[in-house]
């Protein structure tokens, strides 16, 4: 039984460009271009039963790949976990909880505004900035769990209670 974090980022009119992943045994990349399609999706996710993201991107999977995620898989919503963990936070931006809970980054660029890893996404120059940002989503997310799985002893039933249904 397989855990992925996923993070995606997507166009205004949510359409994902660019997604990257991380196993819970640390494995990660990242899928753009002609390779963001539901077969390799669905070969990536082949032995996958919890899928954890922070926010919106379930559905936008389902939505861009016609796929019932919420039916095949555990989906977990870390933003809903991390509400649920530590109520009364001034803020729950991811970016927010990397500082709480000290998880590094080397790029802030793109937490600031969502309209900057577009224009970036088409400079060619850039674009490899957009990427190593999205893929240290991922993998800060992963980290996130782990931290929240230690600090506060989560249990089963707490990680589903945070299921997308």
């Amino acid at each position: 039984m397989r855990h992925i974090f996923i993070d995606c980022e997507w166009t205004l009119d949510q359409n994902i460009f660019l997604l990257s992943y991380a196993f819970k045994n640390g494995d990660s990349g990242v899928i753009y271009g002609s390779k963001l399609n539901k077969t390799f999706l669905n070969r990536l996710l082949r032995s996958v039963r919890y899928i954890y993201v922070y926010g919106p991107d379930i559905a936008y999977l389902e939505k861009n790949f016609a796929l019932d995620f919420r039916e095949r898989f555990y989906c977990i919503n870390m933003l809903r976990l991390v509400k649920k963990t530590l109520p009364g936070l001034k803020s729950y931006k991811l970016a927010n909880i990397e500082k709480l809970f000290r998880i590094p980054r080397s790029t802030r660029k793109y937490k600031t505004s969502v309209f900057t890893i577009w224009r970036d996404w088409h400079d060619k120059k850039k674009r490899e900035h957009v990427i190593r940002y999205n893929l240290e989503d991922a993998r800060n997310l992963r980290q996130l769990y782990y931290i929240l799985s230690d600090q506060y002893a989560l249990t089963h039933r707490m990680i589903l209670d945070a299921r997308l249904i």
